[in-house]
């Protein structure tokens, strides 16, 4: 076949579709890449998510992003099968890479995966952290609003004093 292609799929699946529906839909983007010589990537389940606006009477969809790198031949082979999968919404497909070698990229793509998760893992420990050096200041900083405020002050600055009687 053809170079390999780095692609994204993004997909909204109807929200009342049973497992075995969305099940074959996924299969029929996993198994034609696969007989290609391609490499499924990922595929992540989104979750059911509110719609911007109703498409075919549906107001909610469950979303899906397939990673995969394919020839072109097969992603448009799988784009026609999608179009008419009634379970299908909406797609979208993004080429992310030109003549890219499957193996060397699904490596690769695994090491950015747990490079990512230790870099999430390293940046929640240090909120944490920080969170908690960060509440005393709060407290000691919401003490110190109150007592600015206490006192009434003009432009200047100087406190207001009540007009004298005298004047």
């Amino acid at each position: 076949m053809g170079a390999m292609r780095e692609y994204e799929m993004v997909l909204i699946l109807r929200n009342g579709a049973s497992e075995d529906a969305v099940t074959k839909v996924i299969e029929r983007i996993h198994n034609p890449v696969k007989e290609s010589g391609g490499v499924i990537l990922a595929t992540e389940n989104w979750g059911r998510k509110q719609l911007a606006y109703e498409i075919q009477k549906q107001s909610k969809g469950n979303y899906f992003l397939v990673h995969v790198v394919a020839p072109s031949e097969t992603v448009r082979r799988i784009e026609r099968q999608l179009k008419l999968d009634e379970t299908v919404l909406r797609h979208m497909t993004v080429k992310l890479d030109d003549n890219v070698d499957p193996q060397a990229r699904a490596q690769s793509y695994d090491e950015e995966k747990k490079a990512a998760a230790q870099r999430a893992a390293e940046e929640s420990a240090d909120e944490s952290a920080s969170d908690s050096r960060r509440r005393p200041r709060q407290e000691e900083g919401s003490r110190r609003r109150g007592e600015r405020h206490s006192a009434s002050s003009d432009d200047s600055g100087r406190a207001n004093a009540a007009p004298s009687a005298g004047a």
